[in-house]
């Protein structure tokens, strides 16, 4: 792994084992390595070139280019290749749902057509409605990091449909290889509970009703990627071992982390009055424009791991024009745009 660039700093970003990654990917040296680390032998020597780690959204564009180049979703794991487009199909009968429950339960009523390799489950019990997912037949230690992704994308389509009212409580997943602390699943910042196979994915029971939002056709084959940044990028603000903040300043931050809104929009969002949010915000010691340009920043280090145009991701970020992206970066990292995801994807 390349040394941090001095004006860059580290975008905090989980980052995954290689060989984890790479048996998704195909590796049968890196599978053997997963099942014989996952089977009593945890000093098992990992392939040199899959030694050290690799970040989640460079893995995450390495599984979709993977799937465009052998096309089938399933990675292998289904006994038959499951053509791209399958999700997203999955995704449209999902979004005519009249909430959260019945978007799952529509979701499963596909799947079981579709995907008839894979169980998957919801129900909804008095504190939480429950996800699962596991591939039928004989168990390997491999399924397992496909169970945690497959998971992570129902979630974030779920997420995408309800304009993401719905919120993990925590999860349950199998124990990962020795070795491996950061999987798919933690990426989501949750509590996870390392137990059985497959995985269950827990979410307050009085989302279940959280109603869905409209949809346009055509968007959903950029839905999970999209959904994933947006995860990631609020997880920077949540995830536990952050730098606590006050908590005008905490609420304000959670809410820029996704969304470039006003400052006049979330005094609104806060019943408060623009003098009042800036008197609170002065009294904890920072500014509107502070935070604002704190969260466009972290926003822009992890876009900048995708493959999006910068044009695109100006927009997205608020900005006039594209050209105003570009300094803004330079002004961030000290280099443009298209130097710095060069860097990231060396990194």
């Amino acid at each position: 792994m390349t040394e941090d660039h001095p004006a860059i700093g580290n975008t905090g970003l989980p980052r995954l084992p290689k060989f984890y990654v790479a048996a998704i990917l195909g590796d049968e040296r890196a599978r053997e390595t997963v099942r014989r680390r996952s089977s009593g032998e945890p000093d098992w020597l990992i392939p040199r070139d899959l030694k050290g780690d690799i970040g989640v959204l460079r893995a995450w564009m390495q599984m979709r280019n993977r799937i465009r180049r052998i096309k089938d979703e399933s990675h292998g794991f289904a006994p038959e290749p499951i053509p791209p487009g399958q999700f997203d199909l999955h995704v449209g009968i999902m979004s005519h749902g009249a909430d959260a429950f019945g978007a799952l339960k529509r979701f499963i009523g596909a799947s079981n057509l579709l995907r008839p390799d894979l169980e998957i489950k919801t129900h909804l019990k008095r504190k939480h409605l429950e996800l699962s997912v596991k591939l039928h037949g004989e168990y390997d230690p491999v399924q397992e990091i496909y169970h945690e992704v497959y998971s992570v994308v129902i979630h974030c389509a779920l997420r995408w449909v309800t304009g993401e009212k719905v919120q993990i409580s925590h999860l349950r997943a199998a124990a990962p290889p020795a070795g491996v602390e950061t999987t798919f699943v933690t990426t989501l910042g949750r509590p996870v509970r390392r137990e059985g196979v497959g995985v269950t994915i827990y979410y307050n029971a009085s989302d279940a009703h959280a109603p869905l939002l409209p949809v346009k056709l055509g968007r959903w084959g950029s839905v999970v990627v999209d959904q994933f940044v947006r995860e990631l990028t609020l997880s920077q603000v949540t995830r536990p071992n952050a730098e606590p903040l006050t908590p005008t300043t905490d609420r304000v931050a959670k809410m820029l982390a996704t969304t470039h809104i006003s400052e006049s929009t979330i005094a609104g969002r806060l019943g408060l009055s623009i003098a009042t949010l800036r008197r609170r915000l002065a009294e904890e010691g920072v500014n509107f424009r502070e935070i604002a340009n704190q969260a466009r920043r972290r926003q822009a280090e992890v876009m900048l791991q995708t493959d999006r145009p910068f044009a695109d991701l100006a927009v997205e970020l608020g900005f006039s024009d594209e050209r105003s992206f570009r300094r803004a970066c330079k002004n961030w990292f000290g280099m443009p745009p298209v130097e710095y995801r060069l860097y990231l994807q060396r990194g």
